[in-house]
């Protein structure tokens, strides 16, 4: 599995998001989002590269059928309020750092909730592998 995802990730780098299939992408949007979300948690999607799937995540969870994190996922991408979490990492940052202050509490919750849930997202994503991709 992990052959497959970086091959993605090159093929993504050589020739952008747009021209990965519909499978590809959750792949890649899935992939990303678990290593963002261990690595720093709620807060690495709003500061960093994978963030930048931010708007594509709770459909690719939904796709895999992993429907609990998809739905933590859907309630991270609401905190941001009216506006979505912009695409590009600065801006996103910045609407970050406007929100958190009034709604740390909020946001600390969907971050815990994450951390306290058993997701088991790896195994969704191998079955989703194995019955999507060829």
């Amino acid at each position: 599995m992990d052959e497959l995802i970086n091959q993605l990730y090159e093929k993504e780098d050589k020739n952008g998001f747009r021209s990965l299939s519909e499978v590809e992408k959750n792949i890649i949007v899935v992939s990303s989002t678990l290593g963002a979300i261990d690595n720093g948690g709620f807060t690495d999607l709003c500061v960093n590269h994978s963030g930048n799937y931010i708007n594509h995540i709770p459909k690719s969870f939904v796709a895999i059928d992993a429907h609990e994190a998809s739905e933590l996922l859907t309630k991270f991408v609401s905190w941001f309020g009216s506006f979505k979490p912009s695409r590009l990492r600065w801006l996103r940052e910045i609407q970050f750092n406007f929100r958190y202050p009034k709604l740390s509490a909020e946001f600390d919750a969907i971050d815990e909730a994450w951390d306290s849930s058993k997701l088991q997202i790896e195994q969704h994503l191998e079955q989703y592998i194995n019955a999507n991709y060829k």
